[in-house]
C-alpha cells in the first residue's frame, strides 16, 4: 500500500461547515432515524416539512439571495473541479443554474425513499447522508456528503428514490429543476462528462465502504472513515490536513460503518489510546497520519482526486 503524507490546506477557507453543537440535533436524529418502535410510515408522517431560506436583510432581500444562491453554486464549481478541471464558459455556465434555497433541521428527511422527484439537491452548507432503515427499525447509512455534493444527481435519470437522504446538521439545500440541469448537461458535453464523472466516483466509494464492512476489523473501518472523511475535506478547503470538524454522533458513525454503538465506542477508545487521533467537541485532529492510514489500509486513490486538490504525496 502506498504511504500517504498528510493533505495540505487548498481551496479557500470561506467554504465552511455550520458551527453548531450536535447533542440536540443527535437526540431529533435518534428519535426520527433510529426508534425500532416506528415504521418506515411513522417516519415518514414524522418528517417535518422544510422552511424555505429567509434572505431578507437590510440590504435587500433580493441582493442578498442572488449573493447566497452565487456563493452556494461557487461550491459545486469547486467541487467538481477537485475531480476534472473546467474551462471559463462551462463554470459560468453552471453559476447561472436556477437555485431555490431550503434549510433543514439535523434529524429531517430532504428526500424520502418512494418519492419521485423533479429536481437535484445540491448541499450547500451542512452534513448530509444517504441511509436505508431496515424492517426491525435499524438505520444504514450508505455516505456522506459535504458542502458541493449533489448526492442525488443520479435522479436526473431515476426519478423515484430508493433511498432516502437526511440532514445530519442543520443543513441548507439548493434546489436545482432537473430539466435545468437536463438542458445544461445536452448542451455542455464537458459538464454532463463532470457529473458522470461523480456518479463513477460515488460508485468507488460505494465499493471501498462495501470492502470495509465486508472485510476491514472495525477499528480499521473507523480509521478509514476518518482518513477518507479528512481528506474530502482538505479538498474542498475545510481542512487543513490535521484537523477538521467532524459533526457525527458515535451511533451515527456506527450506522455508516455497520458496527453496534457500543463495539464502536470500545474500538474508538483503542484508537484514541494509541495516540492516532484526538476527537474531542465534534473536532477530529489527526496526531499520527502514517498509523492512522496503516490501521485503516488506507488508498486514496479510490476517491480519484485531482493530484492538486488534496495534495496527498504517495512517497
Amino acid at each position: 500500500m502506498h504511504q500517504v503524507a498528510p493533505p495540505q490546506l487548498t481551496g479557500t477557507a470561506r467554504f465552511l461547515m455550520p458551527t453548531t453543537t450536535f447533542g440536540r440535533g443527535a437526540s431529533r436524529c435518534r428519535a426520527v432515524l433510529l426508534s425500532r418502535s416506528r415504521s418506515r410510515r411513522q417516519l415518514a408522517r414524522k418528517a417535518k416539512t422544510s422552511r424555505v431560506v429567509d434572505t431578507v436583510t437590510s440590504d435587500g432581500p433580493a441582493q442578498q439571495e442572488r449573493m447566497d444562491k452565487h456563493h452556494y453554486l461557487e461550491r459545486l464549481v469547486f467541487k467538481l473541479e477537485t475531480h476534472v478541471s473546467l474551462p471559463a464558459a462551462e463554470r459560468r455556465k453552471l453559476l447561472d443554474l436556477p437555485l431555490t434555497l431550503r434549510r433543514f433541521d439535523a434529524g429531517q428527511d430532504i428526500v424520502r425513499e418512494g418519492e419521485l422527484t423533479k429536481q437535484c439537491c445540491l448541499v450547500a452548507e451542512g452534513l448530509v447522508c444517504r441511509y436505508k432503515i431496515v424492517g426491525d427499525g435499524l438505520r444504514q447509512i450508505l455516505s456522506l456528503h459535504l458542502p458541493g455534493d449533489i448526492p442525488d444527481i443520479h435522479s436526473l435519470l431515476v426519478e423515484r428514490m430508493d433511498h432516502s437522504l437526511g440532514a445530519l446538521t442543520p443543513a441548507v439545500i439548493g434546489l436545482i429543476p432537473h430539466e435545468a440541469v437536463r438542458t445544461l448537461t445536452r448542451a455542455h458535453y464537458r459538464i454532463s462528462e463532470a457529473f458522470w464523472r461523480e456518479t463513477l466516483i460515488e460508485a468507488s466509494i460505494y465499493r471501498e465502504w462495501m470492502v470495509g464492512i465486508g472485510r476491514r476489523s472495525a477499528p480499521s473501518r473507523i480509521a478509514h472513515l476518518f482518513c477518507e472523511f479528512i481528506t474530502k475535506m482538505t479538498a474542498i478547503g475545510l481542512s487543513d490536513g490535521v484537523t477538521c470538524t467532524l459533526p457525527l454522533t458515535q451511533p451515527e458513525i456506527a450506522d455508516a460503518l455497520g458496527l453496534s454503538t457500543v463495539h464502536m465506542n470500545k474500538k474508538l477508545r483503542e484508537i484514541r489510546e494509541a495516540g492516532l487521533v484526538r476527537l474531542r467537541a465534534n473536532r477530529l485532529t489527526v496526531l499520527d497520519w502514517k498509523g492512522l492510514c496503516e490501521l485503516a489500509d488506507f488508498d486514496p486513490d479510490y476517491l480519484h482526486l485531482q493530484p492538486e486538490a488534496a495534495k496527498i504525496d504517495p512517497q
